[in-house]
């Protein structure tokens, strides 16, 4: 719903599938096999920008400790250039959300380390198949 010179990056904002209060039935937008309650279809920014946040999310979970600088780099370096599509500018380009988390998880840090004690923040210790005596 908004396009120019002034948009950072695009995602999918027309005919979003998203859940609705009060079991309302889909009616606006009818599809084929969706009839029930709980759920609609809209269009707009407010679509949209759920999903890129939602794409920031998935790079935080690689890598925690990326600073805002190295996401937005993340982010828009690789965003799909679709200007060949669009008649109006779109940012950088339709948000990659696999490319953003590779970008982001290349760029980690270092991996938190297992420990024997609880620790404030999870660590991303693959769990064993039978528990260790102690």
């Amino acid at each position: 719903s908004n396009y120019g010179a002034w948009v950072d990056v695009s995602a999918p904002g027309v005919d979003v599938l998203s859940t609705v209060i009060n079991s309302v039935c889909s009616n606006q937008i009818p599809r084929e096999g969706m009839d029930e309650c709980g759920y609609d279809w809209y269009t707009g920014t407010s679509m949209a920008a759920p999903h890129v946040a939602g794409v920031i999310a998935l790079g935080l979970s690689v890598n925690p400790e990326m600073d805002r600088q190295k996401l937005l780099e993340c982010l828009y370096n690789t965003a799909k250039n679709i200007s060949d599509i669009n008649t109006e500018e779109m940012g950088r380009g339709l948000v990659d959300a696999k490319a953003f988390v590779e970008c982001c998880d290349v760029d980690a840090s270092m991996m938190a380390i297992p420990t024997d004690t609880p620790t404030k923040t999870p660590t991303t210790a693959t769990p064993t198949e039978t528990p260790t005596e102690t």
